[in-house]
């Protein structure tokens, strides 16, 4: 019973699966690692807890032995982590974002939702086989979508970026933060030119 035991402990399910912003932020809550694009670990101690999240059922996941896993796994999360050009730190509470900059001074209130829609419009755009996205046309597409249109021509088809990014209060808190949030979270990395690339 005892080997058993130790036995159970070693072993964990590799679910390959891109989720929902609400159910991914409640895996990360929870603690369940999540490896290259979309593959995450889940302890066979913990299936029942992630089933419960996710609604799937993960009898018929392939069974991996973790004990050979564990340095392999730790490695690519500790890399990525390393070449994140992300440095914030925030804490999510009341459904909002909480973020302090890298020089600690410089510190924002991120509505979750603002960064749902980003995190959906990449999902979207990731289904379709799209690696690189201009940040413009990505800011298009979200400001959009939350109804925001004062940065748009009447009839909706221009995006003024100049406008939005002279809004230097708007461009914070509904771009350069919410992407530092989801670039430090491996679901996208910004870049130095104008390309935001889908991870």
């Amino acid at each position: 019973a005892i080997e058993g035991k130790l036995m159970k402990t070693k072993m964990a399910v590799l679910v390959e699966k891109w989720f929902p912003w609400n159910i991914y932020v409640q895996l990360l809550e929870k603690g369940f690692k999540k490896i290259e694009e979309k593959t995450w670990i889940v302890p066979i101690d913990k299936i029942r807890e992630f089933e419960k999240i996710t609604g799937m059922n993960l009898t018929k996941q392939k069974i991996l032995d973790r004990e050979n896993e564990e340095e392999v796994i730790e490695a690519r999360i500790q890399r990525k982590n390393k070449n994140s050009n992300s440095e914030i730190s925030y804490y999510l509470e009341d459904n909002n974002y909480y973020v302090t900059l890298s020089d600690g001074h410089r510190k924002f209130v991120i509505p979750v939702e603002i960064v749902e829609e980003y995190y959906d419009v990449i999902r979207e755009l990731k289904s379709i086989g799209v690696k690189r996205v201009k940040k413009r046309e990505l800011v298009a597409k979200v400001l959009w979508r939350l109804g925001i249109t004062k940065y748009f021509s009447p009839d909706g088809k221009r995006f003024y970026w100049e406008s939005f990014y002279g809004d230097r209060t708007r461009y914070h808190t509904h771009y350069y933060v919410p992407a530092k949030i989801l670039d430090a979270k491996n679901i996208i990395r910004i870049t130095q030119h104008d390309d935001v690339i889908i991870l």
